[in-house]
């Protein structure tokens, strides 16, 4: 574990889930996030992850990607069956291209490599809670009346706007650009989209498109042939 000065950037405190059954990793983990302000819990394996879940409430989950019966990507496959609406960040010592790629389709907000670097990880958890508070709040109350609906909220002229505006192209193929400053809801509009398309009973596979390299983005964005990142 890489040791730079405390960073602050975090900004915000929640409950946290670190799942690793490596326990070393798992305890310094869990030792840094508490020092960052965090309300922290821990476990050695998926299973014991689910079961914590279904009687808390967690902002974040940390978790391993390789652990011995369920792995970190079908732990987060599990939890999106469910709807548990937290932000899983995604921790390996065998990061590649490939597996990142992959962390990210499952529905990771970001990976983390280890050794981790103390301040990434604190920088990471605190955007993981940010999101999972702007997003949660508005697939728990639902508001009735057209596309969208489901997760959006407020009965302003533009908020009518907006939901006609996704009622029209959500039933295209066509590819939509959303703009907006941070914070704005962006992917909250591209998940009403989605949920008011023909595609709605598939995955809608979200990337924070900032951090990734260039490499992986020409990867995720055009592919790549198999056994391109081998060797």
């Amino acid at each position: 574990m890489k040791s730079p000065a405390r960073s602050e950037s975090s900004g915000t405190n929640g409950h946290v889930l670190v799942v690793d059954d490596h326990r070393p990793a798992r305890e310094s983990m869990v030792d840094v996030l508490r020092q960052a302000g965090h309300r922290v819990q821990s476990c050695s394996s998926a299973a014991e992850a689910m079961n914590l879940t279904q009687q808390e409430r967690f902002d974040c989950i940390v978790t391993d990607l390789k652990m011995p019966g369920m792995n970190g990507l079908e732990l987060i496959l599990q939890l999106e069956r469910r709807g548990y609406g937290a932000q899983v960040v995604m921790v390996t010592a065998h990061a590649t291209v490939a597996s990142a790629v992959e962390a990210m389709r499952h529905g990771a907000f970001d990976y983390i490599e280890k050794p981790f670097d103390v301040e990434q990880l604190e920088r990471l958890v605190g955007e993981a809670i940010r999101r999972s508070r702007l997003v949660r709040p508005q697939l728990d109350e639902p508001s009735g009346g057209g596309p969208g609906a489901p997760m959006m909220i407020g009965t302003s002229q533009a908020m009518e706007a907006m939901r006609q505006r996704i009622a029209q192209v959500a039933p295209t193929s066509e590819t939509v650009l959303i703009t907006g400053e941070s914070g704005t809801g962006k992917e909250l509009v591209a998940r009403a989209i989605h949920a008011a398309s023909p595609r709605a009973a598939g995955p809608l596979v979200s990337l924070n498109c900032p951090v990734l390299s260039a490499h992986l983005m020409e990867s995720e964005l055009f592919g790549h042939e198999k056994g391109a990142f081998t060797g």
